[in-house]
């Protein structure tokens, strides 16, 4: 009998034992299942963020694009005129467009959203284009005002091609945001530079110092902006 009872409790033993490891098992599978839930979730609402993100871009670019054309012809106006006022004549006042907070904020949630390092390491240095941009020609219109300033009408050909910097990085964008593109563009070259020059109507004749900055410029080096590999 006590043999017999033996038995029983090592069956019993054996039973909890194995309704255990299925207990075990069962919770492992559980708690999985919920994790990748809670995953596909996250991911879901991650993609819902990126699209609104990216919904709205194409009128943050062209906002953008706005920007640098109003800067451009401010600067343009100053540049074309600096070097032919007379000595008892001032230059025109300098008007810059006021920095687009608003877009910038547009921007940064693009950041937020999206994986794409190229789209990050593009519109961070549109942002940074715009914050150095913004800076630089605050004192514009007191360097004006005094004509002995030394290198005036190169620092206002540099501010010209950071404003064309700008249409380009935020033009080379556009595909990207119209869907037109899933992976972005790896490289702004010159050329685009160039063409946001044409279509901002400034010209080599008027321009001829500015153009020659971007010539030698693109002789070192045919980028303006390239993703890195590191």
């Amino acid at each position: 009998m006590s043999e017999l009872v033996s038995i029983v409790h090592s069956w019993q033993d054996l039973i909890a034992g194995g309704l255990a490891v299925l207990a075990a098992i069962g919770g492992a599978i559980l708690l999985n299942r919920q994790i990748r839930q809670t995953e596909k979730h996250e991911q879901s609402r991650l993609s819902r963020r990126f699209n609104a993100a990216r919904a709205t871009l194409p009128l943050t670019l062209s906002g953008l694009c706005a920007y640098a054309t109003s800067m451009m012809d401010e600067l343009s106006q100053i540049r074309s005129v600096f070097n032919h006022v007379g000595d008892d004549q001032m230059p025109p006042r300098f008007n810059p467009p006021p920095p687009p907070v608003e877009l910038v904020s547009s921007l940064q949630e693009v950041i937020e959203a999206t994986n794409r390092d190229n789209v990050i390491d593009i519109i961070s240095e549109i942002i940074g284009e715009m914050q150095v941009l913004s800076g630089r020609v605050a004192m514009l219109n007191d360097e004006t005002q005094n004509r002995h300033v030394v290198g005036l009408a190169q620092n206002v050909d540099e501010y010209m091609l950071q404003a064309a910097r700008i249409y380009a990085l935020a033009s080379s964008l556009f595909e990207f945001a119209r869907r037109e593109d899933e992976m972005g563009p790896t490289e702004v070259s010159w050329e685009n530079v160039l063409s946001g020059l044409n279509l901002m109507h400034i010209r080599d004749g008027q321009f001829p110092d500015l153009f020659r900055i971007i010539e030698r410029r693109s002789a070192r080096k045919n980028t303006v902006w390239q993703l890195s590999d590191d």
